[in-house]
């Protein structure tokens, strides 16, 4: 990895969405930042590749040092399409692949405290809720889980910000894999709930 920069792209496909970002930072300041997520349904196998290579030349970038990918919970299928191809990609290029759970990469977004559910369906749904600031999430205060959602709503605090099937977003998710890579994570464990 580059002493200088560090370039990080994030792959998130454990819901109807397909996101991608991209943040390269140098001397702890970001220089350039990208984020893209299209409602793609389940077609992740089929898209995957080509949409990647498309965001990839868009902004002008060859290879990352670290790939942060979405671990779920989610789509058992979307998951396993973003993982092999994150876990391929870091072979290839030399690079540290690290999982970032996907409701993280979700509340992530907003500050304050999130509640971040996922369908889950039959009335069940995988949900957390988070505190967050500046993009970090600080605490756990409702753990993942997969459950009915009147049981969610019962144990979510009032003040929370709920995040309803939010699509992942690409920067938050690669701001956290770099955070997890700087605290010397080097693994990716796939969330199956």
């Amino acid at each position: 990895m580059s002493d200088e920069t560090v370039r990080v792209l994030g792959i998130e496909t454990s819901t109807t969405n397909l996101t991608f970002g991209w943040l390269e930072v140098s001397a702890g300041i970001v220089t350039r930042s990208a984020s893209h997520s299209a409602l793609i349904g389940r077609a992740h196998s089929e898209l995957i590749a080509g949409q990647l290579e498309a965001f990839m030349g868009l902004h002008g970038a060859d290879a990352a040092d670290v790939i942060a990918v979405g671990v779920g919970p989610g789509s058992y299928t979307g998951v396993r399409v973003g993982v092999s191809l994150a876990l391929g990609l870091a072979r290839g290029w030399n690079a540290r692949a690290v999982g970032v759970p996907s409701l993280e990469a979700i509340a992530a977004q907003c500050d304050g405290v999130i509640a971040v559910t996922l369908d889950a369906r039959k009335g069940m749904v995988y949900s957390a809720v988070y505190r967050v600031q500046n993009g970090a999430i600080l605490e756990t205060l409702v753990f993942v889980a997969k459950r009915p959602l009147e049981e969610f709503v019962a144990l979510s605090p009032s003040e929370a910000i709920w995040l309803r099937d939010a699509a992942p977003d690409g920067l938050a998710l690669a701001r956290l894999g770099l955070t997890a890579q700087q605290r010397g994570q080097t693994s990716v464990e796939i969330s199956y709930l």
